[in-house]
């Protein structure tokens, strides 16, 4: 079991950003990382990606420039912390990564994991009814699925959409 673990404050500071704007946008969580029974993210500071921080943004796609990328990745190393990233879906309430998230995820994950030496890391996807979230935790190359996003007091259970579309065999979207 994974969970990802916010304050009240941080998670609504988060999403009131994500959907704030008719095209995606990105924030990123510094967290601890625990494993004891199960896995946990508990995030310790949040950063709101900033216009100048994207190469490319659109309703559909965004991607981080390589400074904004730098500096995140250096941030999470020199506070010893696991990166979450999240980002908004804009365009539908259902809550599922595309298939260029996961292009990117897959070249991504590999690097930063590389770059903070096994930090584990994890992926959210907002839009505004739902979240999916994923998180690579024992390695850089398989995705596992998040379990539960705490709140506060509050619990949100992730769609699952995107691991159920990856382990489908029919499914050649991905």
């Amino acid at each position: 079991m994974t969970s990802i673990k916010f304050s009240s404050r941080s998670y609504t500071t988060l999403r009131r950003h994500l959907l704030a704007s008719n095209v995606e946008e990105v924030a990123i969580a510094y967290s601890e990382f625990r494993s004891r029974t199960h896995s946990e993210f508990f995030v310790r500071e949040i950063e709101l990606m900033a216009e100048s921080d994207f190469e490319r943004r659109s309703e559909f796609h965004v991607s981080l420039t390589d400074d904004a990328l730098a500096r995140v990745i250096k941030r999470a190393w020199d506070l010893k912390l696991s990166i979450v990233e999240l980002h908004s879906h804009v365009d539908t309430a259902i809550a599922c990564f595309s298939p260029s998230d996961i292009a990117g995820l897959r070249d991504l994950v590999p690097h930063v994991w590389w770059r903070l030496r096994g930090a584990p890391y994890a992926a959210m996807v907002v839009t505004s009814a739902e979240i999916d979230a994923l998180a690579w935790t024992a390695s850089a190359d398989r995705a596992e699925p998040v379990d539960e996003i705490v709140a506060g007091k509050t619990l949100v259970r992730p769609s699952g959409r995107t691991l159920q579309r990856l382990e489908d065999p029919h499914d050649r979207t991905f």
